[in-house]
């Protein structure tokens, strides 16, 4: 029995096609839609540049939709990471020992961690005079705080690299929006 057999690229179609050989009747085959494991270095350089557009385009409402958070302030925090002024995103090809390389976002962002340990949020009390210290009104304090800081310039920055993961839609690669990500862009 002989069958046909096609070479496929790469990328395939989701479609039907019918094998037949030459002493049997014709069978339905179902291609389901493949693609390659990672994008092109183009491709996934184009891919991580939309997404660090779309980050610094980020609204309040934005983040909210996007990053689902109980704490309050935390967005507005999140914002004034991506407002200042020396907020960098980079695309980068990260290479550990010339073996492995991943695509990811190099980031430069303030951090707010020295106003939002405990003795800011004891600070946060009592600026607005509350004995109990787990409050959402002593929280929101701290992070307004945090994010005055930030826009002063007081914060402390961080650098560090972000991994992304790619996904295929449309024919067109993209980077996976996860709250994850986010948070690990903005957060301070």
């Amino acid at each position: 029995m002989r069958l046909l057999l096609l070479i496929v690229p790469a990328l395939v179609c989701g479609c039907k096609t019918q094998v037949q050989s030459e002493d049997r009747r014709a069978v339905t085959v179902n291609v389901q839609e493949q693609t390659a494991a990672k994008p092109l270095a183009r491709e996934a350089e184009q891919a991580v540049g939309e997404l660090i557009a779309g980050v610094k385009a980020s609204t309040l409402a934005g983040l909210q939709a996007e990053y689902p958070s109980q704490d309050p302030g935390r967005h507005a925090l999140m914002l004034a990471t991506i407002q200042d002024r020396n907020y960098q995103l980079k695309p980068e090809l990260h290479s550990e020992g010339g073996e492995t390389s991943t695509w990811g976002v190099r980031v430069h962002r303030a951090s707010a961690q020295p106003f939002l340990n405990a003795q800011a949020i004891q600070a946060a009390a009592t600026r607005i005079g509350s004995a109990t210290m787990g409050t959402p009104q002593v929280t929101a304090e701290k992070n307004r705080h945090a994010a005055t800081q930030i826009r002063a310039g007081a914060a402390p920055y961080v650098d560090l690299f972000v991994p992304v993961t790619f996904t295929h839609q449309g024919g067109k690669w993209a980077v996976l929006r996860t709250p994850q990500l986010i948070g690990n862009l903005t957060q301070p």
